[in-house]
């Protein structure tokens, strides 16, 4: 521009402080907090302390020329100055990987001269590299450090004069609509607008967030990291850039880095919710559990009604066997987000964990309706059903399980336990055995083998495979009391066909077989052997008792009454009989003639507590709590962890509407039973009372 032209527009100015005046001065004071162009009555109001910063505004726009062409000046030499310091760089760098770098693939071909010679550089680079670490490193970092700062306090979003009135219209129009598509889901084509906008604004914060956000949609994160990345380059401050990098990085699974940009943010804001979250969900994942938490309910605080943090809430205490209360953050989710299905599943398999199956079922075919081909779903219903001992629908929910993971160790598993309660144990077996080609070691496939095994006969077989289960756990207490029953069984079983093959009219043989045909399960075998005893001694009355106790297993209870009754008129006093009547009496629900006959066993044995267990379940069905409780106690006094009669006293007590105390009953027959629907359908309805 001539100078003409630079004189002239002088005397388009206003004064700031007196807009109708026409300014006369500006200031050039660095230090100045007044307006700089002004008339001659501010300069007594506002500049009278630095008279010799005043000038002529004639003088204005010829020093801004001035001043911004000596600027330019002084950047070119200073570009000039690193582009020197590049080229000096590079030089090096090529002359120090000439003398050492690259030489893995010519080692072999080197003669001895010059592998010393290399030997004799390579000892030197050590001395090279620390002068570089010394001298060279740190100035670097301190350059960078000192350009960083310079470029801190530029306040590039801010300059006004790159944008005329006409281009700032235009790009609120770019701005506007690139808003617009965004807010329509047109990412690709708001990114378009945005980009008008930086081409105009290149360091227009909010844009630059804004196409950060619309590449996250996406799915381009690396793209969106790189603008986030810039904004933080520009305003190390901005909250909102910190938390999708430390997004990004979690999702890389660079957690300490992630780590760092949440605590950056939190550092300008400890309330900010997504750094809170971010922060604890990188805690969660590298197992910091407790803290993670801590920042959860820091969260939680911050926004009460985000479900996310109640979710992480969740998995942490899930993490730390905090079952019940994994529960309660799950559900606090799932109120605020009921289709999360994170929070579905994680409930849903921290109720089966708390042995909760009926409620866990509800959450698993919830979790069902949005992904209902994934195999772990399932196997957790089918799971749940087996152990509410509805064995045939479990059979089908595992199948569906196996249709989507055909190689799923708990569903084949699974399975075969559903399997083999069923009594289906050839196919119990080929579950098994998938089982065991993916876990061979696992005791719960080898000790359900080996029950069905059991269960089939196939005694000696069975006894190999309990022998494996405690090879590799030697705690197994199942598999150690049914390898030493069968051993001893087996032994003693031996020993009668011995017997038996020498005489074969032996009673005290045959019956022994029978007995230990019993004792192995074989019950249809045993009571083809007691007839045999009965043939030849119709009078046999241990016999007619086995074979009533084998009867009334299969619940054939008038059957199984035929043979204590003959039992009986044999001898009217026999405890086993008297017990065996008064049980089958009590499964066909005759309470009261099934409590005369433990009554009179009881009076044989009063501390027969089997019998005393009987009674007081009789006395129970006949809502004669009082007097059940009396007989519970009778029983617990002799037999104090029978998991039966803690139950059948936790029931009596909440009629009488002591739930506190049912409570705690349950609660200790919770652990050291095995997983029993009606012990949980009791839990849960004192919860509800």
């Amino acid at each position: 521009m001539n100078q003409n032209s630079l004189l002239q527009n002088n005397f388009t100015l206003k004064c700031l402080n007196h807009q109708n005046i026409q300014a006369k001065y500006f200031c050039k004071l660095p230090q100045c907090q007044q307006h700089r162009i002004f008339c001659q009555q501010c300069i007594n109001d506002f500049h009278q302390q630095h008279p010799d910063q005043i000038n002529q505004i004639s003088q204005l726009f010829l020093l801004l020329d001035e001043k911004s062409q000596q600027a330019e000046k002084f950047l070119q030499q200073y570009f000039n100055q690193f582009k020197s310091l590049q080229e000096h760089f590079n030089v090096t760098i090529k002359g120090l990987r000439y003398i050492f770098g690259g030489f893995s693939n010519d080692l072999l071909d080197l003669d001895q001269n010059q592998i010393i010679q290399f030997l004799d550089q390579l000892i030197t680079f050590d001395e090279i590299n620390q002068l570089y670490r010394n001298q060279v490193e740190n100035k670097l970092l301190k350059v960078l450090d000192i350009l960083n700062q310079i470029f801190q306090k530029l306040p590039l979003q801010d300059i006004a004069y790159r944008m005329p009135q006409q281009l700032a219209l235009q790009q609120q129009k770019y701005q506007n609509f690139g808003l617009h598509l965004k807010e329509q889901g047109l990412y690709n084509e708001a990114i378009t607008q945005f980009d008008r906008i930086l081409e105009i604004s290149p360091y227009n914060i909010k844009i630059m967030f804004e196409k950060g956000e619309c590449l996250m949609k996406q799915n381009q994160e690396y793209e969106a990291y790189l603008k986030f990345k810039e904004i933080i380059f520009l305003d190390p401050k901005h909250e909102q850039a910190l938390c999708r990098i430390g997004n990004y990085l979690l999702n890389c699974t660079k957690y300490d880095e992630a780590k760092e940009y949440f605590a950056k943010c939190l550092c300008i804001n400890q309330n900010n919710y997504e750094a809170l979250l971010g922060f604890a969900d990188t805690l969660r994942i590298q197992n910091q559990f407790i803290l993670a938490n801590y920042n959860y309910e820091k969260a939680i605080n911050v926004n009460p009604q985000n479900f996310q943090a109640f979710y992480g809430n969740g998995e942490c205490l899930r993490s730390l066997n905090d079952f019940e209360n994994s529960q309660k953050m799950f559900k606090k989710a799932l109120m605020l987000n009921q289709s999360h299905f994170e929070s579905l599943f994680r409930l849903a398999d921290s109720l089966k964990i708390n042995h909760q199956y009926q409620e866990a079922i509800t959450y698993f075919d919830q979790a069902l309706q949005i992904k209902p081909h994934l195999p772990e779903l399932w196997e957790g219903k089918a799971t749940c059903l087996r152990q509410l001992n509805d064995n045939e629908q479990a059979v089908d929910c595992y199948e569906r399980a196996l249709k989507y993971d055909p190689t799923s160790y708990e569903a084949l598993k699974g399975m075969g336990l559903s399997l083999r309660y069923l009594f289906k144990c050839d196919e119990s077996i080929v579950f098994f055995e998938k089982a065991l080609e993916i876990k061979p070691n696992n005791e719960f496939s080898l000790k359900g083998k080996a029950e069905c095994l059991r269960l089939q006969g196939k005694w000696e077989e069975a006894l190999k495979y309990y022998k494996m289960v405690l090879y590799f756990n030697p705690g197994q207490h199942r598999a150690l009391f049914f390898k030493t029953q069968l051993e001893q069984i087996i032994s003693t079983l031996k020993q009668h066909e011995k017997e038996l093959a020498i005489n074969p009219k032996s009673v005290n043989s045959i019956f022994g077989k029978a007995e230990c045909l019993r004792m192995l399960n074989d019950y249809d075998g045993a009571m083809l052997i007691y007839v045999d005893v009965l043939k030849i001694d119709p009078n046999h009355i241990n016999s007619l008792i086995g074979y009533g106790f084998c009867l009334g297993l299969q619940n054939k209870f008038e059957q199984a009454m035929e043979q204590y009754d003959k039992a009986l008129n044999i001898n009217q006093y026999s405890t086993d009989a008297l017990w065996g009547k008064g049980e089958c009496l009590r499964m066909l629900m005759d309470f009261n003639n099934a409590l005369i006959y433990y009554e009179k066993v009881l009076m044989l044995y009063p501390n027969h507590y089997v019998s005393l267990s009987g009674k007081g379940d009789c006395l129970r069905m006949l809502y004669l709590y009082q007097y059940a409780l009396e007989v519970y106690n009778q029983a617990l006094f002799i037999q104090n962890s029978q998991p039966s009669l803690l139950y059948g006293k936790a029931i009596c007590l909440m009629a009488q509407n002591d739930f506190e105390t049912a409570s705690e009953l349950l609660k200790q027959a919770k652990k050291i039973a095995p997983p029993n629907f009606y012990l949980d359908k009791a839990i849960n309805s004192i919860k509800i009372n």
